[in-house]
C-alpha cells in the first residue's frame, strides 16, 4: 500500500455535470407527461420513449423538444437478445430481426445496419 506522499493528487479540469434524471412515460403516462412539460413543470433532464410506440409518443416528443427537455429512444436491443423479450410490437421494429439475435450475428455490416436504422427512425420522429 503506498504511502499518502506517493499518491498523486486529482485535479479537476472542469466542474463535474450535475446529477440529471431521466423518465420513462408508458402508455396512459405519456399524454400527462407532454401535458406536464407543456405546462413548464419539473419532469427531469431528459426522457426515455420506448421505440415500440412511436404513435403514441409523438406528441410527448415534439412538446419536450419545444421545451429543451432531452428525448432519448430506447430500441429494445436488450428484450431483442433474449428469448423472453418477444413483448408486443418488438418484431415490428425496423432493426429487430425474427430469430433472438446471438452475439456472433453481430458482424461488423449487422452493427452498421442496425445503428442505421435506429438513426433513421429516431429522426422521422
Amino acid at each position: 500500500m503506498p504511502k499518502p506522499s506517493e499518491v498523486p493528487h486529482l485535479r479537476l479540469v472542469r466542474a463535474p455535470e450535475p446529477v440529471t434524471s431521466y423518465i420513462r412515460p408508458f402508455g396512459r403516462d405519456l399524454r400527462r407527461t407532454a401535458q406536464l412539460v407543456a405546462e413548464g413543470l419539473p419532469v427531469g433532464s431528459g426522457m426515455v420513449v420506448d421505440a415500440c410506440e412511436p404513435e403514441r409518443a409523438r406528441d410527448l416528443i415534439h412538446v419536450a423538444t419545444d421545451e429543451d427537455v432531452e428525448v432519448v429512444l430506447d430500441p429494445r436491443s436488450a428484450e431483442l437478445a433474449l428469448p423472453g423479450g418477444r413483448v408486443p410490437g418488438i418484431l415490428s421494429l425496423p432493426w429487430a430481426e425474427q430469430d433472438v439475435e446471438r452475439p456472433s450475428a453481430f458482424t461488423d455490416a449487422r452493427i452498421r445496419e442496425y445503428a442505421e436504422l435506429v438513426g433513421q427512425s429516431a429522426m422521422e420522429w
